[in-house]
């Protein structure tokens, strides 16, 4: 539906720059805000447009080299080599920023966005990808509790 690799396609990536990765390098989690009442409100084709719509806000953002996955249901990774901290958070605010253009008449995207940057040969690339899970979903509690 999206286009996008998928997570078989994310683990082949990890495995093959293994050995190469080129440092340093960002990964990127997001994930979908209120699915569920998307879908339970306004029906599946409206989920469906919801993730397409979390799909635009965040490759738009993202800069020429990168790439993105659909990881399941309404979860996407970015993978971002060669890009630091700095630059991941810039990426990271344009997301956010680009969520605001995806709105129409039954709702508003949101998204809970995260990213850990590798700098060292000891982090692999399935370990930063639990590191930007972790931060995401600490975006994602922040979200529900209203901060």
């Amino acid at each position: 539906m999206t286009g996008l690799y998928n997570r078989y396609y994310f683990e082949e990536l990890a495995q093959a720059n293994r050995n190469t990765l080129v440092l340093p390098s960002t990964i990127i989690s997001a994930d979908c805000d209120k699915l569920k009442q998307i879908n339970d409100r306004f029906g599946h084709a409206a989920g469906d447009q919801y993730i397409l719509y979390a799909r635009d806000a965040i490759q738009t953002a993202l800069p020429e080299g990168s790439f993105l996955f659909r990881m399941g249901g309404d979860e996407f990774l970015a993978f971002l080599p060669g890009v630091d901290e700095e630059e991941a958070s810039a990426y990271i605010e344009r997301i956010n920023e680009n969520v605001t253009n995806y709105v129409n008449d039954d709702f508003a995207l949101k998204l809970s966005v995260g990213g850990y940057t590798i700098k060292d040969k000891n982090t692999t690339i399935e370990k930063a990808y639990l590191y930007s899970d972790k931060a995401m979903y600490e975006v994602k509690r922040a979200h529900k509790s209203g901060c």
